[in-house]
């Protein structure tokens, strides 16, 4: 059963990572699988066999030797796996904060009791539109039962949109719905192209800055928007045609395991290299700028990166919004 420590976040051990050697966070895919096929997706693959629980215990043991502080289980869909309890309890006995990506379709009251009580800390919803596309069937409308679920659950949730072409035209109700239904929420554009380029026409640019600044003025008013302020602000300057000055941390102080034991430093950026052959060493060689950082868009690799570059500053910036929030909460408290 979930105990008292069931959100207890390591703060001191995050902190420390923001100054030693040691990586702070992986990614680590269950399975391929996916129930869904969006089309701007390249992360599913349902030919493949989901990893056993023993592969899995293995790699969430090497995570935990490394130093890791958290670890962000994902996919494919991860609820897809059929151990995924077995695999979020077994982590958290490892003394991790876990996480967990999910569209939520699959979400029923017996498997968010299982979740809940293997000790699951917080969980991203991916949902990209109100109503479901030929593109992306993350929809608000389809997720809105297992939303109902998670608005009683102690897991930390919150809901998360990716911008691009098929979505503009509803993202922005997105946010303001999640917002009303009283879940943290955040928009993110979509990653670079092929040729690493953060290229979008203008029209869509426009839109997307708009979609950024909204973001920021919200939380200015103690709305609560999930994406930190130094990282919306990474996205405006760049959506302003300005790329930040930033050293990507990917495979350093963040990294990722694929569904087959690959060692990737992002979801992107892959290499053949097998997991189980990695050490510290060769994490530290990846602490460099990498061509790929233009037009970036992997949020968690721009998070970690710019919270390693300074670690006070990068929470600091975060004080003022929380500081809103919870006077906004308590003045609706008291009304």
């Amino acid at each position: 059963m979930r105990g008292s420590r069931h959100h207890e976040i390591p703060w001191l051990a995050a902190l420390a990572r923001g100054y030693d050697k040691r990586p702070m966070h992986a990614g680590l895919y269950v399975t391929d699988r996916c129930n869904l096929s969006c089309s701007y997706c390249g992360e599913n693959d349902n030919s493949v066999p989901h990893p056993s629980f023993d592969d899995l215990k293995q790699r969430i043991d090497k995570i935990s030797a490394l130093g890791v502080t958290k670890v962000a289980l994902a996919g494919g869909e991860p609820l897809l796996h059929p151990d995924i309890v077995e695999v979020v309890a077994y982590a958290k006995g490892k003394g991790l904060t876990v996480s967990m990506s999910t569209n939520a379709l699959l979400l029923n009251p017996k498997l968010l009791k299982g979740i809940e009580e293997a000790g699951l800390d917080a969980l991203q919803v991916s949902t990209d539109r109100i109503t479901p596309s030929d593109v992306t069937k993350k929809a608000l409308k389809l997720q809105m039962p297992a939303l109902k679920l998670l608005r009683g659950s102690p897991i930390k949730t919150h809901l998360s949109g990716v911008i691009c072409a098929d979505t503009l035209d509803q993202i922005g109700d997105v946010l303001k719905q999640g917002l009303a239904l009283g879940f943290p929420t955040e928009l993110r554009p979509i990653h670079a192209d092929d040729a690493g380029a953060f290229r979008v026409p203008e029209g869509e640019r426009l839109k997307t800055l708009e979609l950024i600044e909204l973001q920021l003025e919200l939380k200015r008013r103690g709305c609560k928007v999930h994406g930190t302020t130094a990282v919306l602000n990474h996205y405006r300057s760049r959506l302003q045609g300005n790329e930040p000055e930033w050293s990507c941390v990917s495979g350093y102080k963040i990294f990722f395991v694929s569904g087959s034991g690959l060692f990737w430093p992002c979801s992107v950026l892959r290499t053949e290299i097998p997991f189980d052959r990695i050490g510290l060493k060769d994490l530290w060689q990846w602490n460099k700028r990498k061509p790929c950082q233009n037009g970036c868009g992997i949020a968690c690799a721009i998070q970690h990166s710019l919270y390693t570059a300074s670690p006070l500053s990068y929470v600091w910036g975060e004080i003022p919004a929380r500081v809103r929030r919870a006077l906004s909460k308590k003045t609706e408290e008291g009304s």
